[in-house]
């Protein structure tokens, strides 16, 4: 979603968003600036932290699926 966000503030409005510092970013009126940085590093680096969190849960409920699978086949 924050993807999807910096990229419509980015090429609609023409917004300059990058890690650095938040820069002016006018749309409709009201200054989004601080909003966009936030954005746009959480669009940076939101998937090398949730990524490994997401892939390490994923992995547990299919192991603790099959396991469970496997104790019920045995009764």
């Amino acid at each position: 979603m924050c993807i999807a966000f910096v990229l419509l503030l980015g090429f609609g409005f023409g917004c300059e968003i990058h890690e650095g510092f938040a820069n002016p970013c006018v749309v409709l009126g009201q200054d989004v600036g601080e909003t966009a940085y936030t954005a746009g590093v959480l669009a940076a680096w939101g998937p090398l932290i949730f990524g490994p969190v997401s892939l390490g849960a994923g992995l547990l409920w299919g192991i603790a699926n099959a396991l469970s699978r496997y104790l019920a086949s045995r009764r």
